[in-house]
């Protein structure tokens, strides 16, 4: 039988560990850091410019592990116009990821690598004294778009197994797009997961774990960028890999 000392000290001992649970319970961060952008910076960013410019002027704080600015990160842009419209994504020591809920206006200028108006893209075919009146024009080369069409940009390259063998290695998961850059239509329905072409992890089928970030107004003409990743069984995020979005009026 248990005498009155052992369940003393099974008391004690079940005490503890409530205690122990409780202060655990308590002292527990869930809560992500607080992203403070100073409104009276007012920036201006270039096409091709780092993305570094678009971070001036941003700031995180965490309750908890204080100043973590250093983990900010430009999570999303839509460019209207000669507007880029910016979210901001910050974590703290414990991997709580604070994303903004609003996006900062930043002055767009599109830079040299704008492109033209059609008009000025556009070459007229010059004349082949070589072909006899009467004949077809050579069609055009595979692979080359008609003048005045756009091209359809190429499809990506499936994963190599080079690729695969280098991720098991790192222990981290792939994802691949179908291409990193398609045209839709206003009001066109528009899928994200639908632009995923593959992914691979060593522990199998982590298709279900994809995350995607960014935002596409398909009712709204621009430029719209989405954001993949994919992560393994074990929270392991794969790189990150980007498709623009170019939304047209029809």
């Amino acid at each position: 039988m248990i005498n009155k000392i052992e369940v003393v000290i099974i008391s004690i001992v079940i005490g503890a560990l409530l205690l122990v649970s409780m202060i655990a319970i308590a002292t527990s961060d869930k809560t992500g850091p607080v992203i403070t952008v100073d409104d009276a910076i007012k920036l201006s960013y270039t096409a091709g410019q780092d993305e570094s410019v678009l971070l001036q002027g941003v700031s995180a704080y965490d309750k908890r592990d204080g100043d973590v600015s250093s983990s900010l990160m430009v999570e999303s842009t839509i460019i209207k116009g000669n507007v880029i419209k910016v979210r901001y994504a910050a974590k703290d020591k414990h991997n709580n990821v604070t994303i903004a809920k609003q996006y900062r206006e930043v002055a767009y200028n599109p830079g040299d690598g704008s492109q033209p108006p059609a008009e000025e893209q556009t070459t007229a075919p010059t004349e082949n004294p070589e072909t006899p009146a009467g004949e077809q024009p050579q069609e055009t080369p595979q692979g080359e778009a008609p003048q005045g069409e756009t091209p359809t940009p190429a499809a990506t390259a499936p994963i190599t197994d080079e690729e695969k063998a280098s991720a098991d290695a790192q222990g981290k998961p792939l994802i691949r797009l179908k291409q990193t850059e398609m045209t839709i239509h206003v009001g066109e329905t528009f899928n994200a997961l639908e632009a995923v072409s593959e992914t691979y992890d060593a522990s199998g089928d982590i298709s279900r774990r994809i995350i995607i970030s960014g935002d596409i107004d398909t009712n709204t003409a621009g430029d719209y960028k989405l954001s993949y990743l994919v992560t393994n069984e074990n929270r392991v995020p794969s790189d990150t890999v980007e498709l623009i979005v170019h939304v047209i009026t029809n």
